[in-house]
């Protein structure tokens, strides 16, 4: 499927991980122009430099537990690009293990940044989406829909991931701006090999 993204601008956040990259290709393939948001410099900057072998290409270590880091990202797409037209918000933590050995530690840190931070990238990008009519795609999990053992702290993230997607749907849809939630089971990704290493199981 080829589809035309000439003239759009595209945020992406998480964008040097596995999900991340991979949708930042595909965009810039479709000719966008990319505002690129990871925590990791090193990556984010071979991305970057991969990319604007293609097209227009601008970065910003952003990590989006911290919402002045998110609302930079988006100040940062309106001052280098001039205009939003999608948000895709792919930053995200894997946790798992049993509850009760949960610690508060782990439960913010996870919920800043799959929760917390997918809320202020939109938040702060939903003045600006609402002048092109533009789109956000928010990536929450099949374990936003459906939970599974020992994975309760990513489970409640996600699943807030996706009804807070559905909440904003409806806020949204009057100003035709659209707010998409992807739910993928497991994605061959680095977050997926550390997750598979750091398994008891065969």
């Amino acid at each position: 499927m080829t589809f035309d993204m000439s003239g759009k601008t595209v945020i992406v956040t998480g964008a040097a991980g596995g999900i991340g990259a991979a949708v930042s290709r595909r965009f810039a393939q479709a000719g966008a122009t990319l505002v690129l948001g990871d925590l990791d410099p090193v990556a984010l900057e071979e991305l970057a430099g991969e990319l604007a072998t293609i097209t227009d290409v601008h970065a910003a270590v952003c990590d989006v537990s911290r919402p002045a880091e998110c609302e930079n990202l988006i100040r940062t797409a309106v001052a280098d690009a001039g205009r939003v037209d999608v948000l895709v918000n792919t930053a995200g933590l894997w946790t798992e293990g049993p509850s009760d050995e949960t610690t508060e530690d782990e439960w913010d840190r996870v919920l800043d940044v799959n929760l917390k931070g997918t809320f202020f990238c939109c938040r702060y990008a939903i003045p600006e989406l609402k002048k092109t009519q533009g789109c956000i795609i928010n990536l929450s999990s099949d374990a936003g829909v459906v939970g599974t053992p020992e994975t309760a702290v990513y489970t409640a993230s996600k699943g807030g991931v996706s009804l807070l997607t559905k909440s904003l749907a409806l806020e949204l849809a009057p100003h035709l701006v659209r707010c998409l939630a992807v739910c993928p089971a497991d994605v061959m990704t680095p977050m997926l090999v550390g997750q598979a290493a750091a398994s008891p199981d065969p």
